[in-house]
This record gives C-alpha cells, sequence and structure tokens, in this order.
C-alpha cells in the first residue's frame, strides 16, 4: 500500500524546519516519460497556457462525479474516483469551475459529507493531484481557527508541489501575510516563484528587504518573478537610497533577471527602463565593495544598451567605461586565481587571455571547475586535450552501459549530466571525439544520447553528405546498435541519420549547466 504524500513529508522536515534539497515526490506512472520537478507542471499551466473555464472536460465530469458520490455518503467510491482522476488529470484548470459548482449547489451538498471528503484526499491521499482536489474544497471553509488543519497547510506548503494550494488556504487565515511570508523562506523552486508573484504582499520593511535580497533567488529562473520584486520594492526609488553591498547585490540579481526579458516580460515592460539602469550605474560607481563578479552584470547592462535607442548611448558609455578601465582589468585578471566559473565568463567577454589559466585549473579541479571546459572548446583551445580529459575524469567508460528509459534525476547521475552539457561543444568539431559519442550513445540516460545524435547531425550538415560518407564509424555504429535503442523517439533519429536524411538543424541550444 502506498503511503499517504503528508506523512513522506511529515517524515522529511529537518531541524530547520523546512525540507531536504534532494526531497521530491513520488511521480505518477501516467505514460509520460518526462519527469517534471515538483511544481513544475503547475507552473508550465500558470505561466505558458491560457487557463479557460471547460465545464464540459472528462476531467471536471470525473471531480464532480465524485463530489456528488461523496455527498451520498459514499467517500471510498469517491476516493477512488478522484485518484483514478489524478493519475493523468490536472487540478489547477478545474479550480475555479469546482468551486463554482459547490457553490452554487451548497443547498443541496451535506457540509460534514464534502469536508471529511477533502480531508481525508488530503491527509491520506497518496496522489499529488488528489490532494489538490482537496485542498481546493478546502479553500470554501473557514479553516482559520483550526490549529491542527493550518499545521498541515504549512508542512505542504514546504513542497513545491504544493506551495501554490497552500498558498489558497493560507488567504483565508488571520495574519495572511505573515504565514505566506514565513513559507515563502522556507522553499527555493516553483514554491517561491507562485508565491513571490500571486500572493506576498510587500507591507512592511522587513518584507521589502527580503524580496529585495531574495525575491529572483529561485531554483527555477529568476527572470519569472522578475518584474513582481521590481513592482513590489519599487526599485528604481530604492536604488536612490543609501545601500549596503548585500542590498546592492540584491538590486542586481533583480536587474539581471530583468534584462533576460523571457520566458515573462522583465525590462521591456518597465516605462523608465533607462532611468532605472542610469540610476543602477550611479550606485556601481558610488559602490566601494565591487568584486571582479559583479561586473559580469555591468557587461551585461553595456551589451543590452548597445541593442537599444540613443537614449541608452550614456549607460552604454558608461559601462564600457567602468569595464575597460585599469582598475577593472586588473581586478578580473587577478580574481581568475579563484578559478570562479564568472570571473573567466567576464574575462572572455572583455577579450582577456584567460584561457592558459582556465586550463590549468580544469586540470586542477575538474569536478568543479568542469564548466571552463565549455569555454575553452568554444574558443578551440587544445580540444582533443579537453576530450581526452573529459573521458577519463567521467569515467565515460563505466557509464556506458546500454540503452534505457531513464532521465538522469538525481546527484548519482550527475556524471550523465556533465558529459550531455560538455558534448554540445563537439557540434562545430566534426570529426572530434568519436569515441565519447559513441560512448554516449549506449547510456541509460535519454538526455546523453539525444546529445550525441544532435551532434552527429551537426557535423553531418557541416559536411554537406550522408552519415555513410562523412564519418562510415559512426554510420556502422548506428546500423550496430539501432535494434538495442528502447525508445522509439531515439531510433527514428538514427534511422534519419543512417537513411541519409538531412533536417538541417539549426544548431544545438545549449542547455543550461545545470540540466
Amino acid at each position: 500500500m502506498e503511503k499517504p504524500i503528508y506523512e513522506l513529508i511529515k517524515e522529511a522536515i529537518n531541524e530547520e524546519g523546512t525540507l531536504p534539497s534532494d526531497f521530491s515526490l513520488p511521480k505518477e506512472d501516467d505514460g509520460n516519460k518526462i519527469r517534471f520537478a515538483d511544481g513544475a507542471m503547475d507552473g508550465i499551466i500558470m505561466f505558458h497556457t491560457k487557463i479557460s473555464s471547460d465545464t464540459e472536460s472528462e476531467e471536471y465530469k470525473q471531480i464532480i462525479n465524485a463530489i456528488e458520490l461523496a455527498n451520498k455518503g459514499e467517500g471510498a467510491n469517491a476516493k477512488a474516483m478522484i485518484h483514478e482522476f489524478a493519475i493523468k488529470g490536472h487540478m489547477l484548470s478545474h479550480i475555479d469551475d469546482i468551486q463554482n459548482y459547490i457553490i452554487e449547489h451548497k443547498d443541496q451538498l451535506n457540509t460534514k459529507n464534502i469536508y471529511n471528503f477533502a480531508m481525508d484526499l488530503i491527509i491520506f491521499g497518496t496522489k499529488s493531484e488528489a490532494i489538490k482536489v482537496g485542498m481546493s474544497i478546502m479553500e470554501l471553509f473557514n479553516t482559520n481557527n483550526n490549529e491542527e488543519f493550518k499545521e498541515i497547510i504549512r508542512n505542504f506548503a514546504l513542497n513545491d508541489e504544493f506551495t501554490l494550494y497552500s498558498g489558497y488556504l493560507m488567504r483565508g487565515w488571520d495574519d495572511d501575510n505573515k504565514e505566506i511570508f514565513e513559507a515563502v523562506k522556507k522553499v527555493k523552486g516553483w514554491g517561491r516563484v507562485f508565491l513571490v508573484n500571486s500572493f506576498l504582499e510587500p507591507e512592511n520593511e522587513e518584507i521589502k528587504h527580503w524580496i529585495l535580497l531574495n525575491g529572483v533567488d529561485n531554483e527555477v529562473l529568476p527572470n519569472y518573478s522578475a518584474i513582481d520584486c521590481y513592482i513590489h520594492i519599487n526599485l528604481l526609488e530604492r536604488l536612490k537610497e543609501p545601500m549596503t553591498i548585500k542590498e546592492y547585490r540584491g538590486a542586481a540579481s533583480i536587474i539581471s533577471a530583468l534584462l533576460d526579458d523571457e520566458p515573462e516580460p522583465g525590462i521591456s515592460a518597465i516605462e523608465d527602463a533607462d532611468k532605472l539602469l542610469e540610476t543602477f550605474m550611479k550606485k556601481t560607481m558610488q559602490c566601494e565593495e565591487i568584486e571582479a563578479e559583479d561586473y559580469s552584470l555591468i557587461y551585461k547592462i553595456m551589451i543590452y544598451a548597445k541593442e537599444q535607442s540613443e537614449d541608452f548611448s550614456d549607460i552604454y558609455n558608461q559601462a564600457k567605461n567602468i569595464l575597460y578601465s585599469d582598475t577593472v582589468l586588473k581586478t578580473i585578471k587577478e580574481a581568475l586565481n579563484k578559478g570562479n566559473i564568472v570571473e573567466f565568463e567576464l574575462a572572455r567577454d572583455l577579450g582577456i587571455d584567460y584561457k592558459e589559466q582556465a586550463y590549468d585549473s580544469l586540470l586542477e579541479d575538474f569536478e568543479t571547475n568542469f564548466q571552463l571546459a565549455s569555454l575553452l572548446m568554444q574558443d578551440n583551445y587544445k580540444v582533443d586535450d579537453i576530450i581526452q580529459l573529459i573521458s577519463e575524469k567521467l569515467e565515460v567508460d563505466k557509464l556506458s552501459t546500454g540503452s534505457k528509459d531513464e532521465i538522469g534525476v538525481g546527484e548519482e547521475f550527475s556524471c550523465y549530466r556533465t558529459l550531455s552539457y560538455l558534448m554540445q561543444f563537439l557540434s562545430t568539431y566534426p570529426g572530434k571525439g568519436i569515441e565519447l559519442i559513441k560512448s554516449a550513445l549506449r547510456m541509460p540516460i535519454i538526455n546523453c544520447r539525444f546529445t550525441a545524435l544532435r551532434v552527429i547531425e551537426q557535423w553531418v550538415e557541416i559536411e554537406q553528405k550522408p552519415l555513410k560518407i562523412s564519418f562510415p564509424e559512426l554510420y556502422q555504429y548506428l546500423c550496430d546498435i539501432l535494434s538495442k535503442e528502447v525508445r522509439e523517439d531515439v531510433q527514428k533519429k538514427m534511422k534519419e541519420l543512417i537513411e541519409g536524411i538531412i533536417n538541417k538543424p539549426q544548431g544545438i541550444t545549449i542547455q543550461r549547466k545545470d540540466e
């Protein structure tokens, strides 16, 4: 028998009152090969789809039928129906419709039965979406004085999958903003994004200060919360006040997230963008504790300003004068001794010779500094040596254990993720690292195999000849392993390469280092 999700969460809470960073809910076997991080599916629905009412959908009817069964006292059957819905369904799109139905039929519904049904789903539910049904129903009840229930919701709020629904419930409590503030400090993924964007009110200086320092600091994408944080703390005016270096860096993180301008509108949604950047540049010149890594944003601002209208020409010149001053260039060169990727990226952007130091840092501590390999490979520096280093340090031969349908989430798969990330940069070097590519094609992690195939596809496009002619060794290898591939989509890509179908790829979209 599956253990209730609430028990899993409660048992995992640590001494700090949070969930361990590696805690994740069991994923539903819904036939979908993709496994989303906790809260991610609701995030996609909220930010990237249009939520509209659909009372004709099978999902909606399934939930209503369950509510009607619960109303008759058939709680076990109702719960079973909701758990069936929860295998593939998503509650977020139905919250308003379900709540409206209950409100409209409140005179025909047995309050006690519906309440017990919702509580049963919450406390004993073994599927995330079933719990969300219960939480959404409980929004309609006054839970303000039920301390036992409030503690349950506080615990659910610690997990990104349920933070959004916990926020909805907390809005009905006394001191709701205080409850939400305490919750937002304890989550770092989608839960923080939801609370910052939709629930947390900047009602006092303590909250505003926290938003300044931490508002965009999430494990999803800072950009999702950038415009909300900008508005919440009135960043333009805040920059005109005295700031500590910590506060300066908080402001910098918000501006950096705004400049990304995607997937959500950022700097493009700000009417006084030029004034914001001008004010930040002034603050930068006043700050005496700037370190090398802080100049990365100045470079980002310089590039942005260069692409804008004449209104940004002064900002461009200011940024350029700062970055190319003797003092700053010296600071960045000295910072390369730390071996941090941020300083090396900045040095590269500014035309500072960084390669030898980066390579030495890579040799000294590959596990920590592997990202430096991507910079060096892009600059065609010791590519053959780096390929050999990757193969040795990751023990690639031991990773090549055969095709499986494995997503590769978890610390135990970090070597595979590192390989997949670095392998992308072989795409502009046709024929280099063939043994690495061959090993990746027989790894259990799906992304490794796909990345290897995309690299081969790019090579074929560069050579403008079918794989059989341009790289006969790879052609034969694909033929040999085709029947052993467990996924149809990977097989399909292999067949296209074998049969000489060139799809004219636009180049590889570089994955983030932490994916």
